[in-house]
């Protein structure tokens, strides 16, 4: 937001880097109502164009159009309209001196863009005396390791000297705050449940085997070695675990998956996303919960395995 661009920066930018899209971009902070609360806070206003627009994936209007070209004409991410008050299509708001019209709501495949107002580069640049710069610059690479050559670019002329990184680095240290206290939490608190779960299983497997004890003792009689009945209670428990994993990942995609949260940027303006349910964090989740029934049976499997048959079959 504090950032500066000049229009000479922009023009050495765009005559020596071999890309296919550069978009010039404004980025303001206004003020906010929260439908919730009633209270103020903080919303990014974009101003771009038509090639900032496509050049960013999933971006569509779902209600009304785009602004048009140097007139007070804004459209609102999805976020944006379901969290603040007069940010429905049609709607007036004054932003400085200036009254503007919500003519249309985006989506953004559920993307921090959704959290912000956007509006033509031109007309942003007037309304808010901006005219000879811009906050950041966006560009399209035609080919990734061109990233590289664009940041040693950055540092050998002095005409630039700006601040290079990718989208993804970029949003990363957005929500760096929001993102470092769930990992300070997360883990302690997935930590000491995993413990909990370990102790919870290992009293279920201790009970289950008890009540197993004839059994398995007649299979010990009919020849079957210490190890394979150990592997084998410890296998029917890991699918049970594995089973549970599936049962409790389903239950976190219907409750969660596309559910819309948001966080503090810099501690400054307030940024939306989605939460996906991804495969990795299945598998993440089914691999905890094996690792959890592994180390809860091992111990009553291996106890009752080192029994003789004649103390299985007489308890």
């Amino acid at each position: 937001m504090n950032s500066e661009v000049s229009r000479e920066q922009v023009q050495v930018l765009q005559s020596a880097v071999n890309t296919s899209t550069i978009s010039p971009e404004v980025s303001l902070i206004v003020d906010g109502w929260r439908k919730s609360d009633n209270k103020r806070a903080n919303i990014g206003l974009r101003g771009i164009s038509a090639a900032g627009i496509a050049m960013r994936d999933g971006i569509e209007v779902t209600q009304g159009r785009w602004p048009q070209v140097g007139t007070a004409e804004l459209v609102v991410g999805n976020s944006v309209a379901r969290t603040y008050q007069n940010m429905e299509v049609g709607d007036t708001i004054t932003f400085g001196t200036t009254a503007w019209t919500i003519v249309g709501i985006f989506q953004a495949n559920g993307s921090m863009s959704e959290s912000e107002i956007w509006g033509d580069l031109t007309a942003v640049q007037n309304f808010f005396n901006r005219t000879d710069q811009v906050q950041s610059v966006r560009l399209k690479l035609s080919d990734p390791t061109a990233f590289a050559d664009l940041s040693n670019f950055n540092e050998t002329d002095p005409r630039l000297l700006l601040s290079i990184q990718t989208e993804k680095a970029y949003f990363a240290r957005q929500a760096v705050k929001s993102s470092d206290l769930v990992q300070k939490l997360a883990w302690p608190l997935t930590t000491l449940m995993a413990i909990g779960a370990i102790i919870g299983v290992l009293n279920i497997v201790m009970s289950s085997v008890a009540k197993r004890t004839t059994e398995i003792g007649t299979y010990r009689v009919l020849g079957f070695a210490r190890s394979a009945i150990c592997v084998g209670l410890i296998l029917e428990y890991l699918a049970i675990c594995f089973v549970a994993g599936l049962l409790g990942g389903g239950v976190v995609y219907l409750l969660l998956d596309g559910f819309q949260a948001s966080a503090l940027a810099n501690g400054v303006t307030n940024i939306g996303y989605t939460l996906r349910f991804s495969h990795e964090g299945l598998l993440q989740g089914l691999m905890l919960a094996t690792t959890i029934g592994f180390f809860g049976a091992i111990c009553p499997a291996i106890i009752v395995s080192l029994r003789s048959p004649i103390s299985n079959l007489t308890k």
